[in-house]
């Protein structure tokens, strides 16, 4: 699993790419929902997910090396998933709507951590909702693109061919 998650050299085929997405899309939900729990547990779920950047990254560039691509088309699944993403957090925001009265009030008074608790505990009630609608946008853009990439038969510039 190291060498799949954290090594941009090579190729990798389809089912091994679903391996480590679904691996990667499980550990990012779990952070998504930490927040649920704690605001500190949250900045250290953002801590963490950040690390998680780099393990797509190699997942889906080792995938494009596997059609004889440059890792660089992984900017298309990336913008598929902020378009949706986006589109998702406003249908959240209106099926789970945010009540942000107290933030405004601590806000207005000065008082910064009133107005950052105040925000978090506002914004609870949609965290696994997003989490969960998150979960399912990644797993349909990994199934469409690893879906749109074509194996290159035997070797290329990357490697062999993925078994």
């Amino acid at each position: 699993m190291g060498n799949l998650l954290f090594s941009m050299g090579g190729r990798i085929n389809p089912a091994d790419f679903q391996r480590g997405a679904i691996v990667l899309i499980a550990v990012g939900t779990v952070l998504k929902i930490l927040p649920f729990f704690s605001m500190s547990l949250g900045m250290l779920a953002g801590l963490l997910g950040l690390i998680l950047l780099w393990p797509w990254v190699a997942l889906w560039g080792k995938r494009y090396h596997d059609s004889d691509q440059s890792a660089w088309r992984i900017i298309a699944p990336i913008i598929a998933l902020v378009v949706l993403s986006m589109i998702a957090g406003a249908v959240i925001n209106v099926m789970f709507p945010v009540d942000t009265r107290a933030a405004m009030s601590a806000a207005q008074s000065g008082d910064f951590m009133a107005l950052l608790q105040g925000a978090a505990a506002a914004a609870r009630h949609q965290v696994i909702p997003s989490a969960l609608i998150g979960a399912v946008l990644q797993f349909g853009v990994v199934y469409v693109f690893n879906g749109m990439i074509k194996a290159t038969p035997g070797d290329n510039k990357y490697g062999p061919a993925a078994n």
